[in-house]
């Protein structure tokens, strides 16, 4: 194919935390949905975008997780999910849910309490096994398709022309520890460089309100 005229440069973004909660009023929607966001002035290393992909994986990725697993046994959520983010001189990770308002106190409390528990290294040699099995058939599950295979590749392709090794893969899972997981996601606090939003009718206090809540996740 042409080579065309190369890449555009990404530009250089500097995450900042914001002073006060972002609120969108919407007054057609009933729930909130909201979004957390921690961020550190660096990109990650492969192992540890390895390490925060597990621990992404066992807090929200199934009905068994950390955080969603407990919500949704409580009733409190209808669907959360999480993830990983760089840019081009900064790392990322989110949370979103949808959720009641009177549900939503609860559902920050369980993400306050198992964030803190992985900083304090508090996980299983069983709970980390479990998650590399499951990231292992994400990984073999996603080579099963053009598109999945595709996409596999083109990630990192398409921003930083690197070609992952597809193969090696099952070896990087293997390979992480829980200290790995620990080190990565203090990294993501200790700059306390965050940012909560909502939108809903809920009102602008209330949002400051959950954003007050979730402050000493920033401050331990």
């Amino acid at each position: 194919m042409p080579t065309g005229e190369g890449r555009l440069e990404l530009p250089t973004e500097i995450p900042k935390t914001l002073n006060d909660p972002l609120y969108i009023e919407n007054e057609t929607v009933e729930n909130i949905y909201f979004n957390l966001d921690t961020f550190m002035n660096r990109r990650m290393t492969d192992p540890e975008t390895d390490a925060l992909q597990l621990i992404n994986s066992m807090l929200t990725e199934t009905l068994y997780s950390r955080i969603l697993g407990t919500a949704r046994e409580r009733g409190l959520v209808y669907g959360m999910s999480s993830g990983v983010a760089q840019t081009k001189q900064s790392s990322n990770w989110w949370f979103c849910a949808q959720v009641m308002p009177k549900n939503s106190k609860p559902l920050v409390d369980i993400i306050k309490a198992e964030l803190a528990k992985v900083r304090a290294g508090k996980l299983s040699d069983q709970d980390v096994a479990e998650a590399k099995q499951y990231a292992l058939g994400k990984y073999q599950r996603g080579g099963q398709t053009v598109s999945g295979t595709a996409s596999g590749y083109s990630n990192r392709y398409f921003f930083e022309e690197v070609i992952d090794d597809y193969y090696k893969i099952p070896a990087r899972i293997e390979a992480i520890q829980k200290a790995d997981i620990t080190s990565i996601v203090e990294a993501l606090f200790v700059g306390n460089i965050w940012g909560f939003g909502g939108l809903g009718s809920c009102g602008l206090e209330f949002i400051r309100d959950l954003n007050n809540e979730l402050v000493p996740l920033w401050n331990n």
